[in-house]
């Protein structure tokens, strides 16, 4: 198999020293969301792991639908402009990669919570 290396950056200096020794470097960079989608079928695609992709996908979908819809209901049902601070895990907000779907959980609940406590 081809060595493949997989950066995630948006600087190109990176990528080009690695394509010195590597033969296929794919850089990623989403900047939303929804970049995940293409981001998990180009590597279904590379890897030849196309169902799985669309699983995933799938699945990242159904949880951002979920987290933006509780999002629309948290931020109508008062005023949130308030001074209330919650520390927030910054490691799940992340929309890239593995824990984007877990990330999206974590939110989720997080308004739940703060919703809770209001």
């Amino acid at each position: 198999m081809d060595s493949i290396f997989i950066l995630r950056s948006s600087r190109s200096s990176g990528s080009a020293a690695i394509r010195a020794f590597v033969l296929n470097v794919i850089v990623t960079h989403p900047l939303a969301p929804a970049d995940n989608l293409v981001l998990y079928r180009l590597l279904g695609a590379v890897f030849h792991r196309q169902a799985q992709a669309e699983r995933l996908c799938a699945a990242f979908e159904t949880e951002l639908r979920k987290t933006l819809v509780e999002s629309k209901e948290f931020h109508s049902s008062g005023d949130c402009s308030g001074k209330r601070v919650a520390f927030v895990d910054g490691t799940m907000t992340g929309w890239y990669g593995s824990r984007a779907i877990e990330g999206l959980r974590y939110l989720r609940e997080l308004a739940r919570k703060l919703s809770r406590e209001s």
